[in-house]
């Protein structure tokens, strides 16, 4: 994946080849992108190093031969002919594109892995819309609610008869089953993408669903944290926070997973534009 905050198509170039070699070892070299651009080394070699450029359909090879993403390719080839272009009117255009590509490339779901399980591509507007659905779910990752399921009701705040309602849709859809005495959970690492249509309802009844946590809690909690502030900055820092954010993510998501399940916990973000 391409740095979205990048100016310069050629350091994207220059980085994704190291990006690829530390992959796959020296398979990936300039000689050969050269010569899937049509051009010899040398010539390769002294655009890279000087103030000329490639052309779009060099830049669309030498993309094509990093196994770039059609948006990545998009992205590069805009920067290039904002670099070329000397029409303030295109310029302008460019940079709008440019701007769009970026927002685009800041999302969530090119950030996070995530278990394909096919049961919940059909019933996703039910798992997510259902926070509660999700927590018991999550909640026999832990041994203790495995074997005991009953115990979950009072820490989500639910009756036996949702929880019952629950256990029996997750079993339909294959996302728990019974292992002897106990149920295991399957596929728990499942992110609904920010471009879903129901994201925005699913990420308010999280949310509602944490201030219904913090109406149940005591006042002495010390196991929750809770942080908000407003404050102004210039535009361009918006996608420097939102990177921030989206590694943040991550490595959040890295570090979980190779955790043993011993707690549930709920992690919301929010960074709201007003003006």
């Amino acid at each position: 994946m391409i740095d979205y905050d990048i100016t310069d198509y050629k350091e994207a170039i220059r980085t994704s080849m190291k990006n690829r070699r530390l992959q796959f070892g020296p398979r990936f070299t300039y000689e050969k992108m050269a010569a899937a651009c049509g051009v010899q080394k040398t010539y390769f070699s002294k655009v890279m190093n000087s103030h000329a450029h490639l052309n779009a359909d060099q830049l669309f090879s030498a993309c094509e031969y990093l196994k770039l993403s059609v948006k990545e390719t998009d992205f590069l080839i805009l920067l290039r002919d904002l670099q070329l272009t000397t029409n303030s009117r295109r310029s302008e255009m460019l940079k709008f594109k440019i701007e769009k590509l970026r927002k685009e490339g800041l999302k969530i779901k090119s950030e996070l892995s995530t278990d394909s399980a096919k049961t919940i591509n059909k019933n996703s507007w039910e798992y997510f819309s259902d926070i509660d659905l999700q927590l018991v779910h999550i909640f026999l990752t832990l041994p203790l609610y495995a074997k005991k399921p009953d115990m979950i009701c009072e820490k989500i705040g639910i009756d036996k008869n949702k929880l019952f309602s629950i256990l029996t849709k997750l079993k339909d859809w294959e996302l728990i089953h019974s292992d002897g005495s106990e149920l295991k959970a399957l596929d728990p690492h499942i992110h609904l993408p920010d471009d879903s249509p129901v994201f925005l309802i699913f990420s308010v009844l999280k949310r509602l669903k944490t201030i219904e946590k913090i109406k149940r809690s005591r006042t002495d909690e010390n196991d929750d944290y809770f942080f908000s502030v407003i404050f102004s900055s210039e535009q361009k820092f918006q996608t420097i926070l939102k990177k921030k954010i989206l590694n943040f993510i991550k490595e959040t998501q890295s570090l979980s997973v190779k955790q043993k399940s011993e707690e549930v916990y709920q992690l919301n973000i929010d960074f709201c534009k007003w003006s």
